[in-house]
């Protein structure tokens, strides 16, 4: 979905109109300047970064504890860590990740590992209803949160795909489209999940 998205697609922005400029002014002017770099914004995932280095430490406490101290899938640790547990992980028996991130971060990796590959649906769109299972697996949590916007059953931000739901136009319209809005959470969770945990893992395997 990458044709959709602002990474992977920074070559053509100065050959269309409309559409390119206002997912820049998104992805950068608000994310970049607005969260990275505001305190206020910083701030606001405060005690959910908080939940989430207690999720990790009870996580590896555990494993050492349950286990005799013997070793701890650093794979396992960082992957989800860096994931973010948004399921039923942190009430899992020792802190680790529960069904819905193991689906959810398998699901991407599977779309990391195929990022790039030849597609046959790109050129023939009547053969997306067999695109890969990872993709299904990965839309089905973010449309029922849509799906709750659109209804009226929610209307607090609580995380980026609140944000980027909830962004509006001079005109009050949504300034993106769902999919353009699935899209760019696809690729800021590859990003988060592949870069930052291979990262940790080779740093760890050159210190042993």
């Amino acid at each position: 979905m990458g044709y959709i998205t602002i990474t992977t697609s920074l070559n053509y922005l100065y050959h269309s109109e409309g559409f390119w400029p206002s997912l820049i002014a998104i992805i950068s002017s608000f994310i970049v300047i607005k969260t990275l770099n505001s305190p206020k914004r910083q701030q606001w995932f405060l005690n959910k970064r908080n939940q989430e280095a207690d999720n990790l430490m009870f996580y590896v406490y555990n494993k050492c504890k349950n286990n005799n101290n013997s070793f701890v899938n650093v794979r396992v640790a960082t992957q989800h860590y860096c994931g973010n547990y948004f399921g039923d992980g942190r009430n899992i028996i020792d802190g680790g990740p529960g069904l819905e991130e193991v689906e959810y971060v398998d699901a991407i990796f599977t779309l990391v590992f195929h990022l790039f590959n030849f597609c046959v649906s790109d050129y023939l769109p009547w053969l997306r209803g067999l695109d890969l299972e990872a993709m299904k697996i990965v839309k089905k949590y973010h449309d029922p949160r849509i799906k709750q916007w659109n209804d009226g059953l929610k209307n607090e931000q609580e995380d980026f795909l609140d944000v980027l739901i909830s962004l509006k136009d001079s005109n009050n319209m949504p300034l993106l489209t769902h999919e353009e809005i699935k899209a760019q959470i696809i690729e800021l969770m590859v990003a988060a999940v592949d870069n930052l945990s291979n990262a940790v893992e080779w740093a760890l395997g050159e210190m042993t």
